[in-house]
């Protein structure tokens, strides 16, 4: 499932490349992960069917509690810190 913030509210991008706008009662996809209703938007309601360069795609996360950035400057860090960065980008 994927995801967007567009300006109308939060919607859903359909393998055909539809952006479907949600019936839900959240405006963002941040509020729905800070109220635990992240899966709930999996079976939200569809409101309205557009084209993908008929909206405007916004941050999917307007404003991000916290965040953390990890420098690694050198090769021989990145070794010795790897369990550390992995477990926030997690194994692609």
């Amino acid at each position: 499932m994927k995801l967007l913030n567009i300006d109308q509210g939060i919607a859903r991008l359909t393998e055909s490349g539809d952006v479907e706008l949600l019936d839900t009662p959240y405006t963002e996809i941040g509020q729905s992960i800070s109220e635990g209703a992240l899966e709930t938007l999996r079976s939200a309601g569809v409101k309205s069917t557009h084209a993908l360069i008929d909206v405007n795609v916004l941050s999917p996360v307007s404003a991000p509690p916290r965040f953390f950035i990890v420098g690694l400057n050198y090769q021989s860090h990145a070794d010795v810190h790897r369990s550390l960065y992995t477990c926030f980008t997690g194994p692609h």
